[in-house]
This record gives C-alpha cells, sequence and structure tokens, in this order.
C-alpha cells in the first residue's frame, strides 16, 4: 500500500507539474505594402498602403483579422525638406482597396520616404502560422519602413520593372503557458500522496 501511494504521488506529479511560462516566436507576418506608384491617382505619383490583413494575404504567416492602419509618412524631396502626413482607419484590401496617403506631381522627385504604422489591435489577433494554421498571438509594434532612392524614387507603373515598393511585416508570439486551476489540483493531490506515504514510513 505504502508503494502504492507513493507511485501514485510520482505519476500524479509528473502529469501536473506545470512548466515554466514561455512564449514562442513566430515567423513575421505579411501585413501590407508600401508602394510609390504611376497611374493609380490622377494628379500624379501617389504613396500608397496596401493593407493585407483580414486575411488577403492567405496563409501561412498572415493576418486573419481585419485590422486597421494608421500613421505617418514622411517625404523627402530631393528640392526642398521632409514632410509628414498622417493617416488613420486604413482598411484591409477586402474592405477598400489600396489607400493613396499623399500624391505628388510628377514633376516633384523624392529621394526618401519613411512609414510609420500602428495596429488598431495587437492581443489576441487571429492568424495563419508557419504551416498555414489558426493560431492567436500578441504583436509587436510594427518597425518603420524606408523607401529609398538613387538618387530618387522609381514609381511603379504595373509592368514589372524595379520600382519603389517595400513589404510591411510584424513579429508575433504566442502567449505565454500559464496552468491551469486543473494542473495545481495535480500537483496538489501529488504531494499529498506523497506526504501521506512519508507518515506512514516514520510510523513504521
Amino acid at each position: 500500500m505504502k508503494r502504492l501511494l507513493f507511485v501514485v504521488g510520482i505519476v500524479v506529479l509528473g502529469f501536473g507539474l506545470p512548466s515554466a511560462s514561455h512564449a514562442d516566436t513566430l515567423n513575421p507576418l505579411l501585413i501590407g505594402y508600401v508602394s510609390f506608384d504611376s497611374g493609380v491617382s490622377p494628379d500624379g505619383n501617389s504613396f500608397d498602403l496596401y493593407n493585407m490583413t483580414g486575411g488577403f494575404a492567405g496563409p501561412p504567416d498572415s493576418i486573419i483579422d481585419d485590422l486597421q492602419f494608421s500613421g505617418t509618412l514622411t517625404v523627402t524631396p530631393t528640392t526642398s525638406n521632409p514632410e509628414t502626413f498622417t493617416f488613420s482607419g486604413v482598411e484591409d484590401m477586402n474592405q477598400a482597396g489600396p489607400a493613396t496617403l499623399v500624391t505628388v506631381p510628377d514633376d516633384v522627385t523624392i529621394s526618401s520616404a519613411v512609414l510609420s504604422i500602428t495596429l488598431s489591435n495587437s492581443t489576441g489577433v487571429n492568424i495563419y502560422d508557419d504551416n498555414g494554421n489558426p493560431a492567436v498571438v500578441s504583436l509587436s509594434p510594427v518597425g518603420d519602413v524606408s523607401l529609398n532612392g538613387l538618387p530618387f524614387l522609381t514609381p511603379c507603373d504595373g509592368s514589372g520593372s524595379p520600382c519603389s515598393s517595400a513589404a510591411v511585416y510584424v513579429d508575433a508570439a504566442l502567449p505565454s503557458s500559464v496552468p491551469e486551476p486543473g494542473t495545481w489540483n495535480l500537483v496538489l493531490t501529488g504531494m499529498a500522496a506523497l506526504a501521506g506515504c512519508g507518515r506512514r514510513l516514520r510510523r513504521t
């Protein structure tokens, strides 16, 4: 009987002992593109933002939820000082297509542009993971995305020629694992069994 109690205690502890908390980092998730385009706006070249959330990009490594973008775009012309434009409420491509952030006259050349994005939600976000399976994650802040010209940005005209565009990614992590109440109950049961076995051994 003593040996049985001891074995039961060890087995219960083995199954119930909580593991250390951790957060598994996944591959960066594609959330969109920023592009310096020709022909999208009738008023000249334009900086356009393509929101690829809402399942638009498809699996793997993409976001299923509809997230809106807000932030700033800082544009530096070759002959004048940088200018910053703000934007908000940019919906995914399924909802609204590309969003034009600013239009630049055809005779103005741009040497660089920097995009900064804030997401409408960053916790409890549904995604497709590395294997294309659904998962729920937390998202890190989106880093700045730069478009640099040599010596100026080249508009994208749909021909497939090299042009000024960049993909936008965000890092994601699975939530840290926290032991459930049932796990702690198993641990306490195992400890009680071992304690009972110890008392019996001392009496003998």
